[in-house]
């Protein structure tokens, strides 16, 4: 049971890292050390929203995993 839920683990671990990377967001490196950012009020469509989704619900499955291999 136990090499089972780390299958399903590190198989997590590289879904949540692929879903995190094909989120663009289009942030230029200006404005990560404090520069405009004219997106403030920004509202996600379409494929960008299943990819959000899929992200949480991988995040979330990821901790899920990782409490149950602790517990087991």
């Amino acid at each position: 049971m136990r090499t089972t839920l780390q299958v399903v683990l590190a198989i997590d671990a590289v879904w949540l890292v692929t879903l995190i990377l094909l989120q663009n967001r289009g942030v230029a490196l200006s404005s990560t050390f404090g520069g405009s950012d004219s997106s403030v009020n920004y509202q996600r469509r379409g494929a960008e929203k299943v990819l959000h989704y899929l992200t949480i619900a991988a995040a979330v499955i990821f901790v899920g995993v990782a409490f149950g291999i602790l517990f087991v």
